[in-house]
């Protein structure tokens, strides 16, 4: 299954509903956000986690032309130490 989201103004709080409603989703191999606006933050990180530790399914990920800062990339880290199965994350800029 494959969810292209990419060139919406999700900024963090759409990010923070994605990350909700993804989270107990396991049929998703490849999610597109690339220039979401994506800010990762306090708030949305943790939840940013959680989804990626529970989808062990996602293969692919595009995160590019967001601004993750360091924090987000730390989260983003965290999040993808439990994840067994991305094969793909594209992070540039």
């Amino acid at each position: 299954m494959e969810l292209n989201l990419s060139n919406n103004d999700l900024a963090d709080s759409g990010l923070a509903y994605l990350a909700k409603g993804l989270s107990h989703n396991t049929g998703l191999v490849e999610l597109d956000l690339h220039h979401c606006s994506l800010k990762v933050t306090e708030d949305n990180g943790p939840l940013l986690v959680e989804t990626l530790r529970m989808n062990t399914t996602l293969m692919e990920l595009n995160l590019s032309n967001n601004d993750l800062a360091d924090s987000g990339l730390a989260y983003l880290a965290k999040g993808l130490s439990h994840n067994t199965g991305l094969v793909e994350l594209d992070l540039h800029h």
